[in-house]
């Protein structure tokens, strides 16, 4: 419940929508055919019967897609794609990075922590599989267009077992070419969380935050790249 806000006797967040999740890790919002749409990835959901616990859950569970509709979301399908993290929404030539249009196809990039990473293509109203990015631990996406192309960053968080984790990873840099993610360079992360990117000085950069050592440990250095893309 909001408590009274400094500003004035009504809060400044509003409750206008609730919308049944389990485990969502991200909410993005986004235009396609002229609608605004919103997609939340979901890692988990709980077992039924079983005591409440981080890992008393399974992981087959759908990325939500909804559309704006008469000053709400409503349901518009869902994506069978499991152990969710993150959803990537862009569009070459658009300095918005929210969606991808390429010969005319517009596209949708999920980040998978416990399976594929995929690529889905929006064709006659619908998205549909178009491309397997990698294996599991994904965590996060950016996006970076330069004069010689568009790319996808994806920074890879963790894989192993609670009792044997592996922080150590490699995460993948692809470039856009012949209506494909093409992986064009790897660099060493530890347990990388998100990746953001910035122009400054006549110069694009990336910032990785990397959050677990490979002892497991909290204190690990964070990265600035400058892009040579």
């Amino acid at each position: 419940m909001n408590t009274p806000s400094p500003h004035g006797p009504s809060p400044i967040l509003l409750d206008h929508q609730r919308l049944p999740t389990a485990g969502a890790r991200a909410a993005h919002v986004f235009m396609l055919d002229g609608n605004l749409r919103l997609a939340i990835p979901q890692l988990a959901v709980d077992k039924p019967d079983s005591p409440a616990a981080m890992n008393g859950r399974h992981s087959n569970i759908s990325l939500l897609l909804y559309r704006w509709t008469a000053g709400k979301f409503i349901a518009d399908g869902e994506l069978p794609v499991s152990g969710g993290e993150d959803a990537c929404f862009f569009t070459i030539g658009n300095a918005e990075f929210l969606a991808i249009r390429a010969g005319g196809k517009t596209y949708l990039a999920f980040a998978n922590l416990q399976g594929e990473s995929l690529l889905y293509r929006w064709e006659h109203g619908s998205f549909v599989r178009h491309q397997s990015i990698s294996g599991p631990g994904a965590r996060e996406f950016a996006l970076i267009e330069t004069r010689s192309g568009l790319y996808l960053i994806q920074v890879n968080f963790i894989l192993g077992t609670p009792a044997a984790p592996k922080t150590d990873l490699v995460s993948y840099i692809y470039r856009w070419q012949d209506e494909m993610l093409v992986k064009v360079e790897e660099f060493a992360t530890f347990g990388a969380t998100d990746a953001a990117t910035f122009s400054a000085d006549g110069r694009r950069y990336v910032v990785i935050s990397n959050s677990l050592s490979r002892d497991i440990r909290f204190r690990e250095d964070s990265v600035v790249y400058r892009f040579n893309g």
